[in-house]
């Protein structure tokens, strides 16, 4: 018995035949049909990977880019060499008409690079196409790559173009360049713009949507404070303004602010580089519904790199992927919804129409929060402690790629130093994580004279959750005995990381989320997983062994930095000295089911 499948006819040529066929071995009927349906399934996943595998080359999208750029700039000299500038206007227009309409049309190419529609652009991926040798099949990914690379260039060399117009006119024009218009109702309804690499547009109809759409702002943006928001600023410079009116007035802080680009970028492939004024209801809900569809990886995962979000959405949808979580998507709302807030307060959009408002999703109180639930994180309890501390993480493992494995071998990189801190003190994983040496102080007790190592989260420059946030946090009298302090601090570069191995993530600039992963797939290994069980609670555990211990709950707070009356009234009174003083009696009130004696033995015994 045979196996025979007929190759796609979009395909065959890589294929190299038009049939695959292959003998199954067996004179079985069951067998066979068994065989066939796994020949079936593997040419399937052949026959997508070919399609999705572009056979367009980087070197390819290089090459045509060099050539489309020497086209734009040869169209361009030949139309100023004709006109004089970049259009041939007839009658009245606007002193800066060919900035308005390149402007405009490289938004135009901007919003169908978002939602990834390249059919504006479908011939001159062709003619390229043809020119570079290739044989590109319509809708496929290899026209999607160059069609997107093709929408780019133009976008951009109409923007170079608007820039170019504008210097022109601030030479020839100086006197006026900064002058208001108010002629778009002179402009003759025949005249059209028409260009090799532009859609056909009536010129009268890009400056009269312009001069409609930005009633409230039409005096020249160039009268305007560069500082002051306007709506026609480009929507980064926007965005830029937003991010730092929230962190200057503490109701975000600086990591949050960098995460909250990624909602912006979000805006530009789910909207477009629609003006704030243009956004309404209807987009809003275009947002959340694509952004609920996203698999939780949709922005990691190099399966999704050469896709559109549609596509991505779509994709997930059949393959049935777990969705993003509520927690993140509730997170993209509240920026958005923020962002709308500021821009009625700067005058951009009308009080009422803030489109975003009501989007939020209510967590359910059940589910894990990174599922969108609001479920409390749990303590790590005392078995659970004494069997972390026990493995070979802590007291020898193989090797670093079998840290799971029993062994001889105490590595004592990040994962090893932030977990115990972490434990002994209560801290954020991104807190320790982003630590540099000079972060680690000391501090002479005022009574006994003895000095106090402690972690400065007061000082300048690092990146916490809030305010309250800011502390003093001694180091344990165990975790010290680690050798932490000869290990990671002693005769080290001050503005040193003190965990130099780690990198800060592109997205938001977090230096823990690598270590997080590695101690979740450290502890499925180990068996000791559990959800909402992690880094972030020790500092509940921290927390609740030190109320056990009779610490004042203010004392606490304090240590662990949560926001509280009695936190605050309590630290008022006292000065530094004697803030760290009394911190260091609270934190050594605290006891672990750590061996401390037998962790430094393996330590020792594998250096």
């Amino acid at each position: 018995m045979v196996f025979r499948r007929r190759v796609p006819a979009d395909i065959r040529a890589r294929v190299g035949r038009s049939e695959i066929i292959r003998t199954l071995r067996t004179g079985s009927l069951v067998k066979a049909r068994q065989g066939s349906r796994w020949l079936w399934t593997e040419t399937e996943r052949l026959f997508v990977m070919l399609r999705e595998n572009p056979s367009v080359t980087r070197d390819h999208v290089e090459k045509m880019l060099s050539l489309l750029d020497a086209d734009c700039r040869w169209t361009d000299e030949v139309t100023l060499a004709r006109n004089g500038g970049f259009f041939d206007h007839h009658g009245a227009v606007p002193r800066n008409a060919d900035e308005i309409v390149l402007e405009t049309i490289a938004n135009d190419y901007r919003t169908a690079l978002a939602r990834n529609d390249v059919s504006e652009v479908r011939d001159s991926v062709q003619r390229y196409a043809a020119r570079l040798g290739l044989d590109v099949t319509p809708d496929s990914l290899d026209e999607r790559i160059l069609g997107r690379a093709i929408l780019k260039a133009y976008a951009n060399s109409c923007e170079m173009s608007a820039a170019r117009a504008k210097e022109m006119r601030q030479i020839l024009e100086p006197e006026d360049f900064a002058a208001p218009f108010d002629c778009v109702s002179s402009l003759p309804s025949e005249h059209v713009v028409r260009d090799e690499q532009f859609s056909t547009r009536s010129v009268a109809t890009v400056l009269e949507s312009e001069a409609a759409g930005d009633e409230a702002t039409a005096t020249n943006e160039e009268q305007n404070d560069s500082d002051q928001p306007s709506a026609r600023q480009p929507l980064e410079l926007l965005w830029t303004g937003f991010t730092k009116d929230q962190t200057q007035k503490k109701k975000w802080g600086r990591s949050y602010a960098r995460q909250s680009f990624g909602t912006m970028r979000l805006w530009r492939q789910i909207i477009g580089e629609r003006r704030p004024l243009r956004i309404g209801a209807a987009d809003a809900e275009a947002f959340s519904r694509l952004l609920l569809s996203l698999p939780g990886d949709y922005s990691k995962s190099k399966a999704w790199r050469d896709m559109g979000l549609r596509e991505i959405a779509e994709a997930s949808k059949s393959m049935g992927l777990k969705p993003i979580s509520l927690t993140t998507c509730n997170r993209h709302f509240s920026v958005m919804t923020a962002f709308f807030d500021w821009a009625v307060r700067n005058e951009l959009i009308e009080k009422t129409d803030n489109p975003f408002m009501g989007l939020w999703i209510e967590p359910d109180e059940d589910l894990d929060p990174m599922e969108g639930g609001s479920a409390k994180r749990k303590m790590w309890e005392i078995e659970q402690l004494r069997a972390l501390f026990c493995s070979p993480l802590f007291l020898g493992c193989q090797s670093e790629a079998r840290r799971h494995k029993p062994g001889n071998h105490v590595i004592r990189d990040p994962l090893y130093w932030v977990i115990l801190l972490a434990a002994f003190s209560g801290v954020r994983r991104e807190e320790a994580c982003q630590l540099r040496v000079r972060h680690i102080q000391k501090e002479t007790d005022p009574d006994t004279g003895e000095d106090i190592w402690y972690i400065d989260l007061k000082a300048p420059g690092l990146q916490l959750k809030g305010k309250e946030s800011r502390r003093w946090v001694p180091l344990h009298d165990d975790f010290r005995a680690l050798g932490f302090l000869e290990g990671r601090v002693q005769d080290r570069p001050p503005d040193e990381l003190l965990f130099s191995e780690l990198r800060a993530s592109a997205a938001d600039g977090a230096y823990g989320d690598k270590l997080g992963q590695k101690f979740t797939r450290y502890r499925q290994l180990i068996g000791l997983y559990e959800a909402l069980l992690d880094i972030h609670s020790f500092r509940h555990t921290v927390s609740t062994l030190l109320i056990r211990a009779g610490v004042p709950q203010a004392h606490a707070e304090e240590l662990i930095g949560h926001k509280s009356d009695a936190r605050r009234t309590t630290f008022a009174i006292y000065d530094k000295g004697a803030t760290i003083a009394i911190m260091k009696q609270a934190i050594d009130k605290l006891v672990l089911p750590i061996d401390v004696p037998r962790l430094v033995a393996a330590a020792t015994a594998s250096a």
